[in-house]
């Protein structure tokens, strides 16, 4: 192989180098930025459940306590 096409070579390998890395460097920051919408919504539905767990202990102990007065109204 000559000088020159050695030349040629190394700088196709190069450019066709700093383009991968480019498209590389692009696709992580999209990553991050979507794993952060998705750390978001996991904790607004947390927040949710939390609260209708929340609610439904209220409602199961509201139910506990009416059935033992019942009993003992008998």
């Amino acid at each position: 192989m000559d000088a020159g096409l050695a030349v040629v070579f190394s700088a196709v390998v190069g450019v066709v180098g700093s383009v991968l890395v480019t498209l590389i460097q692009r696709s992580r920051r999209e990553n991050k930025e979507d794993h952060g919408m998705v750390v978001d919504q996991q904790r607004v539905i947390y927040r949710a459940i939390v609260n209708v767990d929340s609610k439904l202990d209220g409602h199961i102990k509201d139910h506990n306590s009416q059935s033992t007065n019942s009993v003992t109204d008998l």
